[in-house]
């Protein structure tokens, strides 16, 4: 059996692994490809809110995805933008809505939106807006 074992595993290292966005075969026909991958990351990331959860990770992401690190983080990374990047895009939209819909001291969208501290929330919020939560909000209300 140990002979065996080592025979399996020595084979094995010998094989590549599959690269993304080609159609594996064999043993591992069901690996996760890039192709729709991002999309169908996304989509579950707005439509189930994991965005909303301050310490959201990669990790948590691949878990509920059922594929591992590696693809959801080549996958997002495809689209331009890194996972930090694509959940904080995500958490600024949360915020400019309950800006615009709600009268919520800024701390509480902030929290709200899956930050863990206002500066954080301020220093993306104008990163990717162009100006303070704040002021976005007085700029849209009428």
């Amino acid at each position: 059996v140990v002979f065996w074992l080592g025979l399996d595993a020595a084979w094995r290292l010998s094989r590549p692994f599959p690269k993304m966005g080609k159609t594996p075969s064999g043993p591992n026909a069901a690996a996760p490809t890039q192709d729709g991958l991002r999309e169908r990351i996304l989509a579950r990331m707005s439509g189930e809110d994991w965005f909303l959860e301050p310490r959201l990770s990669v990790r948590d992401v691949a878990a509920r995805m059922g594929t591992n690190e590696s693809y959801v983080s080549r996958a997002l990374n495809a689209g331009g933008q890194s996972f930090n990047g694509t959940v904080n895009a995500l958490r600024v939209d949360h915020a400019k809505r309950l800006l615009l819909e709600t009268d919520a001291p800024v701390l509480s969208v902030a929290m709200e939106s899956g930050f863990n501290s206002k500066a954080t929330f301020n220093r993306v919020f104008r990163e990717m807006a162009g100006e303070t939560p704040s002021r976005f909000r007085t700029s849209q209300k009428p």
